[in-house]
Parts: structure tokens; C-alpha cells; sequence
């Protein structure tokens, strides 16, 4: 299985950690993230799916935590 994920914009291969800070550099993707979590019953249930290892949806509280560490404020809040 490959370890190596690619962003929607760019071309460059990330492993899931630089993935994951990609992710929080950018608020608007982390607001989307919230966005589908809080809207969309298939993004709720890709939360319960330990597999693949690289899974924004389950992994979400992780993505908001380092945002919120880079911006500073608490728009970012956790899943139940």
C-alpha cells in the first residue's frame, strides 16, 4: 500500500503527517471539513472507518488542533 497522498491543488506527494499540515495551513479546508462533517451523513460515517490510514473525516479533530495552533482562534470545533 502506498504512504503517499496527493493534494487536490499542487503536484507534489505527501506522506499523511505533511498531508495533515497541509490541510491546517489552509482554514478554508478545514472549514469544509467541518462543514460536510456537520452536513453530510456519508462524510459522518467515513468518521467510523479505520482504514485506509489517511482519512481527513475521522481524523478531522487532529486537522482542526494544528489550525487552530497556526491561527489562534477557535472556529475550528471538535466532533462529537
Amino acid at each position: 500500500m502506498n504512504d503517499l497522498y496527493e493534494p487536490y491543488r499542487g503536484e507534489a506527494l505527501m506522506r499523511k503527517d505533511k498531508m495533515y499540515q497541509w490541510l491546517a495551513e489552509d482554514a478554508e479546508l478545514v472549514m469544509f471539513l467541518k462543514y460536510f462533517l456537520d452536513t453530510e451523513p456519508v462524510a459522518k460515517s467515513a468518521v467510523a472507518l479505520r482504514q485506509p490510514e489517511y482519512n481527513p473525516f475521522r481524523d478531522y479533530n487532529e486537522i482542526a488542533k494544528r489550525s487552530h495552533k497556526i491561527y489562534g482562534i477557535d472556529q475550528f470545533s471538535e466532533i462529537q
